[in-house]
């Protein structure tokens, strides 16, 4: 699993702790800039995030998009919208949601996100997509769990939010692209005894494909 990063107040520590955060599970390259027009969100963009292979049956948990209220405007969530090569073929989208939490941003093995060290969890809370409010100046990721389903690519290029705010409706385009594949004989990915040490609290279970122990 990936090397973890703290969560920061600003998008460009947020990029850079993603830059980090991806070294063991998924594999990036990235320069990410950030501006205000176009949306009421935080607008992204240059950011690829590409994770290992996986094998069919396998899910993984992606937790690295982030919404970033800059507008002086309450924003209602109404949905989020994944497209691209391969998905619905080669992985299926088996859940999308907005995260509310500590665990930082990577990929996951387990649902929901969650690490731990000793007696202590952080768990993230889990909420639909569909009305969630984000208030001025505040932040929300989202939690997505794909389904490996056949061999082959696929690809996320953007992740499509529409929202409203003041009666109005808004569909941005935030340009975070993820990519991974799926193949028979790809390697298995542990579990990281981080996560591994949350299973079975507050009903954190192990995605499909994954086991605990060697």
């Amino acid at each position: 699993m990936p090397r973890r990063a703290e969560r920061s107040g600003r998008l460009s520590r947020l990029t850079a702790a993603l830059l980090a955060a991806f070294a063991g599970m998924a594999t990036l390259a990235a320069s990410a800039c950030a501006a205000h027009s176009g949306g009421l969100l935080e607008k992204i963009s240059g950011v690829w995030i590409g994770a290992k292979p996986v094998r069919p049956g396998a899910e993984l948990g992606m937790l690295y998009v982030p919404l970033h209220n800059t507008s002086k405007s309450t924003l209602t969530i109404q949905s989020v919208e994944l497209h691209g090569p391969g998905i619905g073929r080669v992985v299926k989208v088996v859940e999308v949601k907005i995260e509310r939490g500590g665990a930082p941003s990577s990929l996951y093995t387990v649902d929901p996100p969650a690490i731990g060290g000793g007696r202590h969890c952080s768990i993230d809370r889990l909420l639909p997509v569909r009305g969630y409010r984000l208030t001025p100046g505040s932040y929300a990721f989202i939690w997505i769990v794909v389904r490996a389903v056949r061999p082959g690519r696929w690809a996320i290029p953007a992740h499509v939010i529409t929202y409203t705010a003041g009666g109005l409706t808004y569909q941005q385009s935030l340009g975070l692209r993820a990519t991974g594949s799926v193949a028979t004989d790809a390697k298995y990915i542990p579990v990281d005894p981080s996560e591994a040490s949350c299973v079975g609290v507050k009903g954190v279970k192990l995605l499909a494909g994954y086991h605990l122990g060697k």
